[in-house]
């Protein structure tokens, strides 16, 4: 688990080849092409990738999806289709928590404008920069509340 959002070293690798085959969060992109890329950097195997991939799009799984899915995603109680039918791309909070993990200390994207605060899986938090500019910084879950930005 990072500490910089709390995702897993499966989480991030598939936001990473989100990232890598170009599903940026205003194009969508085939999962096969998503998990083929998964397997050829990071060793990942299509189905687990696949589980992976559906879980961070599924609100009742994560707080704040990081993907955003087109097609069926699967119900808690019946699975999805088959990445062949389906698409997908970075959620602009995906994008942010992927920046976080590569080193980026600020991400240009909006928090909720009611909560400014939301969670990832494993308790990682985006926050709204008091400065006005419209930018979030990830503050890690452990960071004690007087430290944070």
């Amino acid at each position: 688990m990072s500490s910089a959002t709390g995702l897993s070293v499966m989480d991030v690798a598939v936001l990473d080849a989100l990232d890598h085959v170009g599903a940026t969060p205003d194009r969508y992109v085939k999962n096969k092409r998503v998990l083929d890329e998964a397997f050829q950097c990071h060793n990942i195997p299509p189905r687990p990738g696949y589980q992976v991939l559906c879980d961070l799009s599924r609100s009742w799984v994560v707080h704040l999806p990081l993907v955003d899915f087109h097609g069926n995603a699967g119900s808690p109680d019946f699975g999805p289709a088959s990445p062949l039918y389906t698409e997908s791309r970075l959620s602009p909070l995906g994008a942010a928590a992927l920046a976080a993990e590569r080193g980026e200390t600020e991400a240009t994207i909006r928090p909720h404008p009611h909560t400014g605060w939301g969670s990832f899986r494993g308790g990682g938090r985006i926050r709204r920069n008091d400065r006005g500019n419209g930018r979030c910084t990830v503050v890690p879950w452990w960071m004690p509340c007087a430290v944070r930005p």
